[in-house]
């Protein structure tokens, strides 16, 4: 196991196939860990156009009881579009990144290959997501067989076992069309306390109204920015340089979607710096 839990209590796990959405019916009684596994290959398109099917899961978890846990396994584009439903009724907590095995369904000439799928976590109530401490086991050089973690001149804090898990999963890989298991063990650990007992897995895969579009129809689609202006493709590509030369840089109208590590100048104090830089030439101050 690449992971290892603070507690040796491990949830009791049970798997259902849905194959329509008036099948999806949660226990209101107890507080649930539940994961919602979504079909592979479903776009930004299929999220657009499945608000009816959003509302009816949002539907379904507000009758959960308020320590309730959900869990959303899909493409990262749908569950930015699943979001904004399910915080009607859920509490958002983490967006965690899960590497994928997969990916050649998302591979086309000039892009590269989708290597993740989101995990989304939301909580019945507004309380901080409570679960155990659950670290990843160090990875070793062949060469050398020392950790390869930079410790930072401070090895002697750290764990013997491994660090402790963040929100980017790059340890395992699933594939997200057939084997998922080591994400249902991974939560049966993660929230292995009190009152929890079981993951309840609802596989939405073959479930009707969520079925992603065909690949020829999603290629005949024009593409468009986020004010529905036609844009021009180029080929994906990485780019080293200044973000302010390097933007200029770029074609105008060829940016649909653009996600950066935010937030920013927040008037935090570090031990050397403060977060709260800003450059009057670039950010007047008005």
């Amino acid at each position: 196991m690449s992971h290892q839990s603070e507690t040796d209590k491990q949830l009791k796990l049970r798997v259902r196939e849905v194959a329509a959405l008036n099948e999806l019916q949660f226990v209101k009684t107890a507080p649930l860990v539940i994961l919602l596994q979504f079909p592979p290959k479903r776009s930004d398109a299929d999220g657009e156009n499945s608000g009816n099917a959003f509302e009816a899961i949002a539907a379904a978890c507000r009758e959960l009881d308020e320590k309730s846990i959900v869990a959303v396994l899909t493409t990262p584009e749908d569950a930015a579009r699943l979001l904004p439903y399910l915080q009607s009724v859920l509490h958002f907590q983490l967006w965690i990144a899960v590497k994928t095995q997969n990916s050649r369904y998302n591979v086309g000439e000039g892009r590269l290959p989708r290597k993740h799928s989101a995990l989304l976590i939301l909580s019945r109530c507004r309380n901080s997501l409570r679960h155990t401490l659950t670290r990843i086991a160090y990875t070793y050089c062949p060469a050398c067989g020392k950790t390869t973690k930079d410790y930072g001149g401070k090895k002697h804090t750290y764990n013997p076992y491994g660090t402790l898990m963040s929100d980017v999963w790059r340890d395992i890989e699933v594939d997200v069309g057939q084997d998922t298991s080591a994400i249902y063990e991974r939560l049966r650990d993660l929230f292995g306390l009190e009152p929890y007992n079981q993951v309840e897995v609802f596989d939405l895969r073959r479930c009707l109204e969520l079925q992603p579009s065909t690949p020829a129809a999603r290629a005949q689609e024009p593409a468009t920015n986020l004010f529905g202006d036609a844009v021009r493709s180029i080929d994906s590509r990485l780019i080293n340089g200044d973000c302010l030369t390097a933007l200029r840089s770029l074609p105008d109208a060829s940016v649909g979607f653009c996600f950066a590590d935010p937030p920013y100048n927040l008037q935090k104090r570090y031990d050397k710096w403060d977060d709260a830089f800003r450059d009057p030439t670039i950010f007047p101050v008005v």
